[in-house]
């Protein structure tokens, strides 16, 4: 009865392997929104900016 248990206890653990994927994941989720928050809230400055830039060079 012991054994069963154990057997039982290690199949509800899982297997953990794609856990590191689903992390970065989450990490570059949330990158991408802080990003997309950033271009939206600034986005007509660098515009402005990069059009100064183009005329600079050329």
């Amino acid at each position: 009865m012991l054994k069963q248990i154990l057997v039982y206890a290690k199949l509800l653990k899982g297997d953990e392997r794609g856990q590191g994927m689903v992390e970065y994941a989450l990490v570059i989720a949330f990158v991408a929104i802080v990003v997309l928050g950033a271009v939206t809230l600034f986005g007509d400055q660098l515009g402005v900016l990069f059009t100064n830039i183009t005329s600079a060079i050329s």
